[in-house]
């Protein structure tokens, strides 16, 4: 009974996510079989599922089906009305010519063909928000302007002949998807439900992990932890989606955002917190004296007050869950004060604890020069689950916030729509906004034009010819007529107003660049569609507009469209799901009109059934394509011969339906490997160059701050922005990474190498924010004032690192045979801090050799200086060790380069052995 419950449980959420696809397959299946409705469209009324599928499908969301239907319409529309201006101007050319069709007409619908598709390629590539509703005009205007030119008038059953069909589709997701309404704030609050939930499971690892006797990371802490990292990534998403989203809810959908930001914060400390512990060194053995470590059982005294701590952060986590599931809980004060408590009781026991750690590593007589690094990832450990602590505490204080609004009264919501509503541009493309806004200089501004002016010419005045600009100027008017022209050339050149305009034309040119992305898609839409469709404008009588006509040659064109994306990788990949969707789609045509007979009931039923099975591919499955594609093969199979519209035979229909996918899929292939061709791998490589910039200016920004004079007040938005960029940056690259697989090349594709360098990017993000934050609370005067050299020489080693791996990945040239390493200066680092912190007050540390740190530690314990006396030497540890991991991933991320770009040596150890030949830098 138990097995049977959960196989329901199971299935219901599935069959409930079925139904509603399989109700509006059932719906259009209804306005095609029923004669009188499908009289309304008599040309295209079995295209009304085609356009269901391909554009209608319905969504997740009543508010996304709402959108979905608005900008298909709008879509149609425009397509309708542009073929339909073209087609009455092509009527007074046919009408001229004594009633036959005339070659300017058809060369009118091909220019106006071109201009659409041309258009259509644009938007889809630049505002994937309107994907729909272009490809949608596009498919409307193919369907007439192929077909209906020749015309010498045009009634209004042309233009009805399409409209009706998309009507039909339109509609009937519309009203599936309201008998069985989801919203999309319900979508948002059940992704935060299950986010919070992997964090408490990749929490509770975590520290099971930490405390164990092993050194290798469990295969479940990785596995949660990309689980975690990408449902931290879809919820951007879902909070947009509440935003632009028309609903009737209790609360305004701007009560979300807190979440969204938690989960970040999460995600930094709970992903960070779980990834350090692979490199953690082998546990010491009980009775080892080998080393200055903490034994086994001294990091055991730290696990019974952290356990305590953790059962109240669960209990946290459980306060949060009643709320997300809607259930009101009135111990929501009692929760927090409960959290509060017993981080402040964590806290005093792990100072207490770390305190007498520390004096244990004093009392040993070696002379090592930083402190046990066992000791450090305690530290950092206990920041991590601190760090936890203090963001559920804001989450219970936003979960109290938005239990408050459980009783009142629903109110609609309008969408708050704005430029960030088009989308994203193109995974492929490496333009947006917010690198143009991260590239403009801060201090420099274009609004002083004749500062600007006066700038330049004396520097390029004084480079060049060693003389002052207004020098140079008198010497030149001195000169004869044609010297004289040239100066007041000059003088206008360098006008105030000419400055500007050049500025503009200059920025201008800068945005068409980079968008050149968008355009060569366009061309290579607006070029394929119109080579594809050349049969179509041949004379009346000519053989291949002959063909055209019979084998209905409109899928060629709309195949290309469908099959050719911005990448050679996701064209081969949605290629070949459409060849093999559009085989089994017409193997199975065949076999369900051969049951049906033409029946209208039997037509009906197996439509439904295949509608939910094609469902089933599209949404549980990892390959849509076929699903889609199957979907759009059997209709014209179907219902072709049942609405009594001219064919041979069902096997014929099969046959030239595949022939017409098959040719858009070869020419879309031909196209984007020969026109303008853009490639995964290039791609990847540029998107992983933009996340290391991106890493650099925050690692940079961080340093700034830190090293600067007044207190530390790290620019929290800034970072955020950062984060947010960098996040949708590694999204890219595991696209780019995907289609990467599938691509045809000549040379080896290291995706293992390009996978880790992506989880690498994402951990040095995570603790580099982590860093950001322990910042705040370190002593500053002992870690950053008295060691500012050696503070200098790390951040200036790290971001010559960040510098060198960006540059290889977007160059794709060797990277240095030596780079300045971080490591030491780390070290380096760590020994002078330990001086400070170890030094009594009043006394000054030394210059760092080991000798007069070993002499200060004496001195340190006949006069003891409090080095543990409060929580900011445990933010100094944790410090520390997030800087160790820092050089860890950083030199991880050196080495993946080195092993994709090669080395560029100048220098061969003698000793190496004389038969080794050196590297050669590898093949980007």
């Amino acid at each position: 009974m138990n097995a049977a419950s959960r196989i329901l449980a199971d299935f219901k959420p599935v069959a409930a996510r079925l139904a509603v696809p399989g109700l509006a397959v059932f719906i259009c299946s209804l306005c095609i079989v029923i004669r009188p409705i499908a009289r309304l469209s008599e040309t295209y009324a079995f295209l009304a599922l085609t356009i269901n599928t391909l554009f209608f499908f319905p969504g997740s969301t009543v508010g996304a089906q709402v959108e979905l239907t608005v900008l298909g319409l709008v879509g149609c529309l425009i397509g309708i009305g542009w073929s339909s201006l073209f087609i009455r101007i092509g009527t007074v050319l046919n009408n001229r010519n004594e009633g036959e069709e005339s070659s300017s007409s058809r060369v009118l619908g091909a220019f106006a063909l071109t201009i659409i598709a041309c258009l259509a390629g644009y938007v889809r590539s630049h505002s994937p928000r309107l994907t729909t509703g272009s490809r949608l005009a596009l498919f409307h205007s193919i369907w007439l302007l192929t077909s209906e030119m020749g015309r010498t008038d045009l009634p209004p059953i042309v233009v009805l002949d399409l409209l009706y069909p998309t009507l039909f589709a339109a509609g009937s997701s519309l009203i599936a998807r309201l008998l069985f309404p989801t919203t999309s704030v319900a979508k948002f609050l059940d992704l935060t439900q299950v986010a919070f939930r992997t964090s408490e499971r990749l929490l509770l690892s975590s520290v099971d992990d930490f405390f164990a006797d092993t050194s290798n990371l469990s295969p479940e802490i990785t596995n949660l932890r990309s689980l975690f990292i990408a449902q931290t990534r879809a919820l951007p998403a879902a909070y947009d989606s509440c935003l632009y989203e028309g609903s009737f809810n209790k609360f305004a959908p701007y009560r979300l955002l807190p979440f969204l930001a938690l989960i970040r914060r999460l995600k930094m400390d709970v992903a960070a917190g779980s990834s350090y512990s692979s490199a953690r060194p082998p546990p010491i053995r009980r009775g080892s004296d080998a080393t200055l470590g903490i034994p086994l059982e001294g990091r055991g005294a730290f696990q019974d007050p952290t356990v305590e701590f953790v059962k109240a952060l669960v209990d946290s986590y459980a306060v949060i869950h009643k709320v997300l599931e809607g259930q009101s809980d009135d111990g929501m004060k009692g929760a927090r004060e409960r959290l509060t408590m017993a981080e402040e009781l964590y806290r005093d026991e792990m100072d207490a604890k770390l305190e007498l750690a520390v004096q244990r590593w004093e009392e040993k007589e070696k002379t090592s020069n930083r402190l046990d690094e066992e000791l450090l990832q305690i530290s950092l450990f206990a920041y991590y689950l601190r760090s936890v602590s203090q963001t559920l505490n804001d989450a219970l204080g936003s979960a109290r916030e938005l239990s408050l609004h459980t009783n009142s009264k629903a109110q609609f919501r309008f969408p708050q729509l704005s430029r960030k509503w088009l989308g994203e541009n193109s995974v492929t493309s490496t333009w947006d906004e917010s690198a143009r806004e991260r590239d403009e200089p801060d201090n420099e501004t274009i609004s002083e034009p004749e500062h600007l002016r006066t700038e330049i010419e004396t520097s390029v005045a004084e480079a060049f010819l060693g003389v002052g600009v207004d020098t140079v100027r008198v010497r030149n008017a001195t000169f004869g007529t044609p010297r004289w022209f040239g100066f007041i050339f000059r003088r206008m050149w360098d006008s105030e107003l000419a400055i500007q305009g050049r500025i503009n034309l200059a920025k201008f040119d800068s945005n068409l660049k980079e968008r050149r992305f968008h355009f060569q898609y366009a061309f290579k839409v607006g070029l394929g569609v119109i080579l594809l469709s050349v049969p179509a404008f041949m004379p009346p009588g000519n053989s291949g507009r002959v063909w055209w006509l019979d084998s209905r040659g409109a899928w060629i064109p709309i195949s290309y469209v469908y099959v050719l994306e911005t990448t050679a990788g996701q064209t081969w990949r949605i290629g070949f799901y459409r060849a093999l969707g559009t085989v089994s789609g017409s193997i199975l045509g065949c076999i369900m009109w051969a049951i049906s007979r033409g029946n209208p009931y039997a037509l009906v039923v197996l439509t439904t059934c295949y509608g939910v099975l094609t469902a089933l591919i599209m949404l549980f499955t990892g390959y849509p394509g076929v699903g889609i594609v199957a979907s759009i093969t059997i209709p014209p199979i179907l219902y072709i011969p049942y609405l009594g519209l001219p064919h041979s035979s069902v096997i014929d229909i099969a046959l030239k339906r595949t022939s017409d996918v098959c040719i858009g899929i070869a020419a879309a292939v031909l196209a984007t490997e020969f026109i303008f061709p853009s490639h995964a791998k290039i791609l990847f490589l540029s998107s992983v160059a933009s996340a290391l910039d991106d890493l650099t200016q925050l690692y940079l920004a961080m340093s700034r701050e830190l090293l600067s004079a007044g207190d530390y007040n790290f620019d929290q938005s800034s970072s955020d922005k950062i984060e947010r960029s960098i996040e949708i940056t590694l999204g890219r690259c595991s696209a780019h990474l995907t289609s990467l697989r599938v691509e045809i090349t000549l040379i080896h594709k290291p995706i293992r190498i390009y996978r880790r360098v992506i989880q690498s990017v994402q951990r040095l993000s995570d603790l580099l924010i982590s860093i950001a934050v322990i910042r705040e609370k370190i002593p500053r005067e002992k870690t950053v004032t008295r060691v500012l050299q050696q503070r200098k020489d790390l951040v200036s080693s790290i971001l010559v690192h960040l510098f060198a791996c960006s540059h290889a990945f977007r160059s794709r040239l060797p990277l240095p045979q030596f780079l300045p390493s971080p490591r030491e200066a780390v070290r380096q680092w760590e020994m002078k801090a330990l001086e400070g912190l170890l030094a009594p007050e009043d006394r000054p540390t030394g210059n760092g050799d080991v000798g007069e740190v070993a002499l200060l530690r004496s001195s340190s314990r006949e006069n003891p200086g409090p080095l543990h006396r409060d929580a900011a030497f445990l933010y100094a540890f944790a410090e520390a060790q997030a800087l160790e991991e820092v050089i860890k991933v950083v030199e991880e991320i050196t080495e993946l380069s080195r092993a994709l770009f090669g080395s560029s040596t100048f220098f061969q150890d003698q000793r190496e052995d004389k038969n080794r030949s050196p590297a050669s830098p590898a093949d980007p």
